[in-house]
């Protein structure tokens, strides 16, 4: 599994397919996030100040995301809710790596829909 070498012309690409997709086409995608996966998160935010934080690293040209379970907390502690899925973001470089040199700044800790959804809309709706 090789990591990407980013060009400036995938750079852009990597802009571009990123606003191809419709509203309505992303909010099936949701939806059927949803049907799967009953009972778990929908999703999640991460502050402005944390997003911006990622990419103003010196040498950052997108950002990862990796799907983790947090296991700070027993399964039966009366926060187990915690243990759910989480998303961790970092910034990469044009080289493809990750950016987790010391003091690298990575989103670990987002908000957790549910509870902290969006009113309903087209990505969002309780089912």
């Amino acid at each position: 599994m090789g990591k990407p070498q980013f060009t400036p012309d995938e750079l852009a690409r990597l802009k571009a397919d990123n606003t191809s997709e419709t509203i309505s086409s992303l909010a099936l995608q949701t939806s059927e996030y949803r049907r799967q996966h009953r009972g778990e998160k929908h999703g999640g935010l991460f502050s402005k100040d944390v997003i911006l934080s990622i990419l103003n690293q010196p040498g950052c040209v997108a950002m990862r995301y990796y799907f983790g379970i947090n296991t700070s907390l027993p399964p039966d502690s009366a926060t187990a809710e915690i243990r759910n899925p989480t998303l961790i973001i970092c910034g990469i470089d044009a080289n493809g790596d990750d950016i987790l040199r010391e003091a690298a700044i990575v989103g670990e800790k987002s908000w957790a829909c549910p509870p902290d959804c969006s009113d309903v809309n087209a990505l969002f709706r309780l089912e």
